[in-house]
């Protein structure tokens, strides 16, 4: 009974997160399903909670997901995939109540390119918030695609 009311104590002193208003990501990994597929992970930060839209029929975009190719040594985006992976998210906190959340999100996306022979790519990725507040950019290690 005392181990209870010890942790209940602890707990309650425990304080929330702070963090800026603007959203913070960090690449987290891209683990390729097979040759074609994989998963993006990026973790975030937001100080009051305003990631995502308000409702389902909001189809804003608010993840930005930018496919670029390494041709001849430099990161291009093929004209044709410019805005072939962006994405728009769900709500992520119920309630009205500025707060600061964080946590991760996974993303699946087709990577192969079938019709380009280069075989070394990146994603560039960033969100906006519903206060249009948008995060740094981080980009993906280089993948290397089988051809």
């Amino acid at each position: 009974m005392l181990f209870l009311g010890v942790s209940i104590l602890f707990t309650g002193c425990l304080k929330k997160p702070q963090y800026p208003i603007e959203p913070h990501i960090e690449f987290v990994s891209f683990a390729a399903i097979d040759n074609n597929e994989g998963i993006l992970t990026i973790s975030y930060t937001d100080g009051d909670g305003d990631l995502g839209n308000l409702d389902a029929k909001d189809s804003t975009v608010n993840y930005f997901i930018v496919y670029q190719e390494k041709q001849d040594g430099v990161f291009v985006t093929p004209e044709e995939l410019i805005d072939a992976f962006n994405a728009s998210l769900p709500r992520f906190v119920s309630s009205n109540k500025k707060q600061a959340i964080d946590g991760t999100i996974e993303r699946k996306l087709f990577y192969n390119n079938v019709y380009s022979s280069f075989d070394t790519i990146r994603f560039e990725c960033w969100l906006v918030d519903r206060a249009k507040h948008e995060s740094n950019h981080v980009f993906t290690s280089e993948i290397v695609v089988k051809k």
